[in-house]
């Protein structure tokens, strides 16, 4: 009798965590962070902390995952290592709040840029509930086909979160403004908070841990790999959006990246980056239902 291969190999819990990490916060907070804090110095040092802060994460939970190994995260470590019923709590805080909120929320940020990307006249709810639809019945029929399509859904996004930042690149208009590191703390902290947020999901696989190795160590370097990969895309983009053009143009500004690429082209591409931010949730989508 041969035994089916591995649901997750420790190249899938990287990618798991590109998928989990990579969803609207970095095309749309940097433009309220700027709007905030005024110096792109400082927005990139807040990106920078928040690559920090994530990693520290990581470095707390590999700690935990090895002191009581197995799948489950927040819920597992608190279950095991303090209370039961602190464990119950966090297990439904996080079912309610850490997966079905933001997969509800990616759906309908899905629906909102498809429908700007492809105009097409149905309601908003509608297009969210069938990509829903799609993807749940995509994994329901066959686990391991589910995970090839998952795979191919976080391929697409790195594929083309390379290409923006490249482009990004090639178009900026760089202006290398004086150096400015002036901030009010409170503000500062409150701009943190929320980029910190768009690096969520760098505890991902620790949710799934027990599906991909029983040793610790495995589990920790997929942890560390994936979120240094989101860290060096997430401030590889920001570079040329907060120094490739006039910043001023971008405060407070929600599509920040199309808002980018008008200022530095003349051209309007809001349909393509919507497009394109579009694609990239289907995998974050996929991501929380795998989860």
């Amino acid at each position: 009798m041969t035994s089916k291969p591995a649901v997750f190999t420790t190249s899938r819990a990287v990618l798991l965590i590109a998928a989990n990490a990579i969803g609207t916060g970095i095309f749309t907070t940097t433009g309220f962070a700027l709007r905030d804090l005024h110096s792109p110095y400082v927005v990139l040092s807040v990106w920078a902390l928040g690559a920090i802060y994530s990693l520290l994460g990581v470095y707390s939970y590999s700690i935990l995952h090895t002191a009581f190994p197995g799948s489950g995260g927040e819920y597992h470590f608190l279950y095991k290592g303090f209370n039961k019923y602190c464990g119950i709590t966090a297990g439904f805080v996080t079912i309610v709040s850490g997966f079905t909120a933001p997969l509800a929320a990616s759906c309908y940020a899905f629906a909102k840029y498809f429908s700007i990307a492809v105009p097409s006249g149905l309601n908003t709810s509608v297009i969210a509930a069938l990509v829903l639809s799609f993807i749940f019945f995509v994994h329901f029929f066959s686990l391991h086909k589910g995970m090839r399509w998952h795979d191919s859904f976080i391929y697409f996004k790195l594929i083309l979160f390379l290409i923006l930042t490249v482009v990004a690149f090639c178009v900026a208009d760089w202006r290398w403004v004086p150096w400015d590191f002036q901030f009010t703390p409170s503000v500062y902290a409150g701009s943190f908070f929320w980029i910190a947020y768009a690096y969520s999901g760098w505890n991902a696989v620790y949710y799934v841990a027990s599906e991909l190795t029983t040793d610790s160590k495995k589990v920790s370097k997929a942890s560390f790999v994936g979120t240094a990969v989101v860290s060096v895309l997430y401030v590889l983009l920001n570079i040329p959006l907060l120094f490739g053009t006039d910043t001023k143009n971008l405060y407070g500004v929600t599509e920040v990246i199309a808002a980018f690429f008008k200022n530095t082209t003349g051209y309007s591409v809001d349909r393509w980056v919507s497009g394109l931010v579009a694609m990239g949730l289907l995998s974050t989508i996929s991501a929380f239902l795998v989860i």
